[in-house]
Protein backbone atom coordinates (compact mmCIF):
# COMPACT_ATOMS: atom_id res chain seq x y z
CA UNK A 1 0.00 0.00 0.00
CA UNK A 2 3.23 2.28 0.83
CA UNK A 3 4.51 1.83 -3.02
CA UNK A 4 0.91 1.46 -4.12
CA UNK A 5 -1.43 3.52 -2.94
CA UNK A 6 -4.07 3.38 -5.80
CA UNK A 7 -4.03 -0.64 -4.35
CA UNK A 8 -5.14 0.94 -1.23
CA UNK A 9 -8.91 1.64 -2.62
CA UNK A 10 -9.23 -1.70 -4.18
CA UNK A 11 -8.74 -4.41 -1.18
CA UNK A 12 -11.48 -6.61 -2.43
CA UNK A 13 -9.86 -7.29 -5.78
CA UNK A 14 -6.45 -7.40 -4.15
CA UNK A 15 -7.37 -10.32 -1.45
CA UNK A 16 -9.64 -11.88 -4.75
CA UNK A 17 -6.51 -12.31 -6.80
CA UNK A 18 -4.62 -13.30 -3.83
CA UNK A 19 -7.18 -15.93 -3.18
CA UNK A 20 -6.46 -17.28 -6.97
CA UNK A 21 -2.95 -17.75 -6.12
CA UNK A 22 -2.89 -21.72 -5.19
CA UNK A 23 1.27 -22.17 -4.65
CA UNK A 24 3.31 -19.87 -2.77
CA UNK A 25 5.32 -18.86 -5.67
CA UNK A 26 2.22 -18.03 -7.48
CA UNK A 27 1.54 -15.30 -4.70
CA UNK A 28 5.07 -13.67 -4.78
CA UNK A 29 5.20 -13.51 -8.49
CA UNK A 30 1.78 -11.11 -8.11
CA UNK A 31 3.15 -9.27 -5.26
CA UNK A 32 6.15 -8.60 -7.19
CA UNK A 33 4.60 -7.49 -10.42
CA UNK A 34 2.43 -5.31 -8.44
CA UNK A 35 5.60 -3.08 -6.68
CA UNK A 36 6.66 -2.63 -10.40
CA UNK A 37 3.45 -1.10 -11.38
CA UNK A 38 4.07 2.43 -13.37
CA UNK A 39 1.11 4.32 -12.16
CA UNK A 40 0.31 7.61 -13.27
CA UNK A 41 -1.50 9.83 -10.52
CA UNK A 42 -3.27 13.05 -10.62
CA UNK A 43 0.41 14.75 -9.13
CA UNK A 44 2.27 12.25 -11.45
CA UNK A 45 0.44 13.13 -14.60
CA UNK A 46 0.73 16.93 -14.21
CA UNK A 47 4.46 15.94 -13.83
CA UNK A 48 4.58 13.90 -16.79
CA UNK A 49 2.27 16.58 -18.49
CA UNK A 50 4.45 19.27 -17.76
CA UNK A 51 7.70 16.96 -19.36
CA UNK A 52 5.44 16.48 -22.68
CA UNK A 53 5.10 19.78 -23.03
CA UNK A 54 8.60 20.95 -22.47
CA UNK A 55 9.99 18.23 -25.10
CA UNK A 56 8.21 19.28 -27.63
CA UNK A 57 8.79 23.16 -26.88
CA UNK A 58 12.46 23.43 -25.43
CA UNK A 59 14.08 20.18 -26.17
CA UNK A 60 12.72 19.65 -30.08
CA UNK A 61 11.83 23.16 -30.06
CA UNK A 62 8.78 22.57 -32.47
CA UNK A 63 6.57 26.14 -33.06
CA UNK A 64 2.54 26.33 -33.64
CA UNK A 65 2.90 27.95 -36.64
CA UNK A 66 4.42 24.76 -38.26
CA UNK A 67 3.58 21.93 -36.05
CA UNK A 68 0.16 20.12 -35.19
CA UNK A 69 -0.27 18.05 -32.28
CA UNK A 70 -2.56 15.24 -32.81
CA UNK A 71 -4.17 12.79 -31.04
CA UNK A 72 -3.50 9.10 -32.70
CA UNK A 73 -6.93 8.21 -33.51
CA UNK A 74 -8.55 7.48 -36.52
CA UNK A 75 -11.92 5.67 -35.37
CA UNK A 76 -15.22 6.72 -34.99
CA UNK A 77 -15.94 5.90 -31.04
CA UNK A 78 -14.15 7.43 -27.97
CA UNK A 79 -10.19 6.98 -27.67
CA UNK A 80 -7.77 7.28 -24.84
CA UNK A 81 -5.43 9.40 -27.13
CA UNK A 82 -8.12 11.90 -27.82
CA UNK A 83 -8.61 12.61 -23.87
CA UNK A 84 -4.74 12.63 -23.54
CA UNK A 85 -4.51 15.62 -25.75
CA UNK A 86 -7.87 17.47 -24.31
CA UNK A 87 -5.90 16.96 -20.98
CA UNK A 88 -3.20 18.25 -21.67
CA UNK A 89 -4.29 21.06 -23.62
CA UNK A 90 -3.63 23.65 -20.58
CA UNK A 91 0.09 22.85 -20.63
CA UNK A 92 0.48 24.25 -23.86
CA UNK A 93 0.20 28.56 -24.43
CA UNK A 94 -2.82 29.41 -26.29
CA UNK A 95 -1.29 30.17 -29.92
CA UNK A 96 -0.96 26.02 -29.58
CA UNK A 97 -5.06 26.19 -29.18
CA UNK A 98 -6.20 25.70 -33.02
CA UNK A 99 -3.26 23.31 -34.37
CA UNK A 100 -4.54 20.62 -31.09
CA UNK A 101 -5.93 18.22 -33.40
CA UNK A 102 -8.17 14.94 -32.08
CA UNK A 103 -8.39 12.89 -35.23
CA UNK A 104 -5.55 11.53 -38.01
CA UNK A 105 -8.12 12.99 -40.96
CA UNK A 106 -8.46 16.70 -40.04
CA UNK A 107 -5.26 16.99 -39.25
CA UNK A 108 -4.47 15.32 -42.73
CA UNK A 109 -7.03 18.15 -44.09
CA UNK A 110 -5.51 21.07 -42.01
CA UNK A 111 -2.17 20.13 -43.77
CA UNK A 112 -3.77 20.50 -47.32
CA UNK A 113 -4.90 24.00 -46.31
CA UNK A 114 -1.87 25.21 -44.80
CA UNK A 115 1.44 24.75 -46.45
CA UNK A 116 3.13 26.12 -43.25
CA UNK A 117 3.28 23.04 -41.49
CA UNK A 118 5.94 21.04 -41.69
CA UNK A 119 6.06 19.01 -38.03
CA UNK A 120 3.28 16.42 -36.99
CA UNK A 121 3.60 15.62 -33.11
CA UNK A 122 1.37 12.43 -32.50
CA UNK A 123 0.18 12.00 -29.18
CA UNK A 124 -1.03 8.67 -27.05
CA UNK A 125 -0.70 7.59 -23.55
CA UNK A 126 0.44 4.22 -23.91
CA UNK A 127 2.35 2.52 -26.75
CA UNK A 128 2.90 -1.28 -26.47
CA UNK A 129 4.05 -3.32 -29.23
CA UNK A 130 4.11 -0.20 -31.48
CA UNK A 131 1.70 -1.97 -33.75
CA UNK A 132 -1.49 0.63 -33.80
CA UNK A 133 1.38 3.22 -34.09
CA UNK A 134 2.71 1.94 -37.30
CA UNK A 135 -0.70 1.28 -38.54
CA UNK A 136 -2.18 4.86 -38.04
CA UNK A 137 0.99 6.50 -38.57
CA UNK A 138 1.48 4.35 -42.19
CA UNK A 139 -2.79 5.33 -43.30
CA UNK A 140 -1.25 9.38 -42.25
CA UNK A 141 1.55 8.83 -44.61
CA UNK A 142 -0.06 7.41 -47.43
CA UNK A 143 -2.59 10.12 -47.39
CA UNK A 144 0.13 13.20 -47.03
CA UNK A 145 1.86 11.39 -50.22
CA UNK A 146 -1.36 11.90 -52.01
CA UNK A 147 -0.96 15.63 -51.46
CA UNK A 148 1.89 15.50 -51.65
CA UNK A 149 3.52 16.82 -48.60
CA UNK A 150 6.92 15.86 -46.96
CA UNK A 151 6.69 16.30 -42.75
CA UNK A 152 8.86 15.43 -39.99
CA UNK A 153 7.07 13.18 -37.48
CA UNK A 154 7.07 13.04 -33.74
CA UNK A 155 5.66 10.76 -31.21
CA UNK A 156 4.80 11.53 -27.71
CA UNK A 157 3.49 9.41 -24.40
CA UNK A 158 2.90 8.89 -21.40
CA UNK A 159 4.42 5.62 -21.66
CA UNK A 160 6.44 3.37 -24.39
CA UNK A 161 7.83 0.34 -24.06
CA UNK A 162 11.16 -0.68 -24.92
CA UNK A 163 10.18 -3.44 -27.05
CA UNK A 164 8.00 -1.25 -29.72
CA UNK A 165 10.90 1.30 -30.20
CA UNK A 166 12.69 -0.86 -33.02
CA UNK A 167 8.84 -0.89 -34.75
CA UNK A 168 8.27 2.93 -34.18
CA UNK A 169 11.48 4.67 -35.22
CA UNK A 170 11.18 3.98 -38.79
CA UNK A 171 7.93 3.87 -40.65
CA UNK A 172 7.05 3.76 -44.47
CA UNK A 173 10.85 4.86 -44.69
CA UNK A 174 10.39 7.78 -42.90
CA UNK A 175 12.05 8.35 -39.65
CA UNK A 176 10.16 9.01 -36.18
CA UNK A 177 11.47 10.35 -33.21
CA UNK A 178 9.75 10.21 -29.76
CA UNK A 179 9.70 11.12 -26.39
CA UNK A 180 8.04 8.91 -23.52
CA UNK A 181 7.60 9.97 -19.66
CA UNK A 182 8.30 6.45 -19.15
CA UNK A 183 10.10 4.07 -21.38
CA UNK A 184 9.06 0.44 -19.91
CA UNK A 185 10.52 -2.81 -20.06
CA UNK A 186 8.53 -6.00 -19.74
CA UNK A 187 7.51 -7.09 -16.40
CA UNK A 188 9.11 -10.74 -16.33
CA UNK A 189 11.53 -10.90 -19.58
CA UNK A 190 13.31 -7.79 -18.72
CA UNK A 191 13.66 -8.52 -15.06
CA UNK A 192 16.41 -10.86 -13.64
CA UNK A 193 15.12 -11.53 -10.61
CA UNK A 194 11.45 -12.80 -11.99
CA UNK A 195 12.22 -13.81 -15.13
CA UNK A 196 12.66 -17.54 -14.17
CA UNK A 197 8.94 -17.20 -13.00
CA UNK A 198 7.16 -16.69 -16.30
CA UNK A 199 6.23 -20.33 -16.89
CA UNK A 200 4.83 -19.86 -12.75
CA UNK A 201 2.30 -16.70 -14.73
CA UNK A 202 1.48 -19.32 -17.76
CA UNK A 203 -0.01 -22.14 -15.67
CA UNK A 204 -1.79 -19.48 -13.55
CA UNK A 205 -3.29 -17.83 -16.77
CA UNK A 206 -4.22 -20.98 -18.06
CA UNK A 207 -6.13 -22.20 -14.82
CA UNK A 208 -8.03 -18.98 -14.73
CA UNK A 209 -8.79 -18.12 -18.18
CA UNK A 210 -8.06 -21.41 -20.82
CA UNK A 211 -6.59 -21.75 -24.04
CA UNK A 212 -8.78 -19.68 -26.12
CA UNK A 213 -8.55 -16.41 -24.39
CA UNK A 214 -4.72 -16.80 -24.23
CA UNK A 215 -4.37 -17.19 -27.65
CA UNK A 216 -4.54 -13.29 -27.81
CA UNK A 217 -3.81 -12.26 -24.54
CA UNK A 218 -1.24 -14.31 -22.29
CA UNK A 219 1.49 -12.28 -20.84
CA UNK A 220 -0.74 -9.48 -22.27
CA UNK A 221 -1.32 -8.89 -25.87
CA UNK A 222 1.15 -10.24 -28.14
CA UNK A 223 3.20 -11.04 -24.92
CA UNK A 224 3.77 -7.30 -23.93
CA UNK A 225 4.11 -8.20 -20.25
CA UNK A 226 3.11 -4.68 -19.32
CA UNK A 227 2.22 -2.79 -16.29
CA UNK A 228 0.92 0.24 -16.25
CA UNK A 229 -1.93 2.41 -14.65
CA UNK A 230 -3.61 5.60 -15.60
CA UNK A 231 -5.50 6.51 -13.09
CA UNK A 232 -9.28 4.94 -13.13
CA UNK A 233 -8.84 5.16 -17.20
CA UNK A 234 -9.33 1.71 -18.98
CA UNK A 235 -6.33 -0.46 -19.16
CA UNK A 236 -4.20 -1.47 -21.97
CA UNK A 237 -4.54 -4.72 -22.72
CA UNK A 238 -0.55 -5.34 -22.83
CA UNK A 239 -0.66 -5.65 -19.47
CA UNK A 240 -0.75 -8.72 -17.84
CA UNK A 241 -4.42 -10.30 -17.84
CA UNK A 242 -4.11 -11.50 -14.13
CA UNK A 243 -4.63 -7.85 -13.48
CA UNK A 244 -7.37 -6.35 -15.90
CA UNK A 245 -9.67 -9.53 -17.02
CA UNK A 246 -13.18 -9.68 -15.15
CA UNK A 247 -13.62 -13.26 -16.23
CA UNK A 248 -16.50 -14.79 -18.34
CA UNK A 249 -20.25 -15.15 -17.47
CA UNK A 250 -19.87 -18.27 -15.25
CA UNK A 251 -17.04 -17.07 -13.91
CA UNK A 252 -16.47 -13.56 -13.04
CA UNK A 253 -13.54 -12.05 -11.64
CA UNK A 254 -12.92 -8.95 -9.24
CA UNK A 255 -10.28 -7.48 -11.00
CA UNK A 256 -7.90 -4.82 -10.32
CA UNK A 257 -7.58 -2.68 -13.44
CA UNK A 258 -11.30 -2.13 -15.43
CA UNK A 259 -10.86 -2.91 -19.05
CA UNK A 260 -14.21 -2.26 -21.22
Amino acid sequence: HMRQPWIVRKNDELWALIDECQREVEFKLIIGLLLKFKNICEDRENEAFKSIANQVNNIWQLSPKNTLLVSLHNKDGPDSASALLQSIKNYFAKDWQNNLIVHINPAIEKLKDNQDIKNIVFIDDFIGTGTQFSKGCEYFIQEVNKIPRDVNISLVSLCIMKQAISKIEMIENKSIQHYAYIYMEQGISDDENLSQYKDVMLDLEKRLFGSGFLQNYSLGYKKSEALFRYGNKNAPNNNFPIFWSGGDTNTPRKSLLKRA
